[in-house]
């Protein structure tokens, strides 16, 4: 898909967009390795097929992957994804999979973990931050202070 057929779409389900969120996934530390046979792991030889998975939960565009790191148990991905944004309350899911190495048939790459962060946490610390700029720079009122 490309972004000039996805934002009318986008635009027509979902209303106006209130802005677009880059997000870059840089890097995967200390996976486990898979194991070779019955709970025993393979010595000395990292079989992981690594990739991340980036979805913007209450977003009808499909997961966006990174390419697959093989043979490392310490993946750098340095990818960026852009997405439009409807509204704060949507939420951006990132996993770590496995390719091609589910735990049955109907899954074919093994999640290694998950992480879900509320697009509203995100935007709160932006606007802390440039509330904080602001004021260290004496422009605005800034971030009132604690008494």
């Amino acid at each position: 898909l490309y972004t000039n057929e996805i934002v009318p779409y986008l635009w027509e389900a979902y209303g106006p967009l209130c802005g677009e969120l880059d997000v870059t996934v840089v890097e995967a530390r200390e996976l486990t390795n898979r194991p070779r046979k019955a709970g025993i792991f393979a010595a000395n030889a990292c079989t992981r097929q690594t990739f991340a998975e980036v979805v913007l939960l209450g977003c009808p565009v499909p997961p966006l992957k990174t390419e697959v790191r093989p043979n490392t148990l310490d993946p750098a991905f340095h990818e960026t994804f852009s997405y439009g944004i409807t509204c704060a309350q949507q939420a951006l899911q990132v996993t770590i999979k496995d390719k091609d190495y589910g735990w049955d048939e109907s899954e074919t790459d093994a999640c290694m973990g998950r992480v879900v962060i509320p697009l509203g946490e995100i935007v709160s610390a932006i606007a802390l931050q440039k509330q904080l700029l602001a004021a260290k720079h004496g422009q605005g009122e800034g971030v009132p202070e604690a008494e």
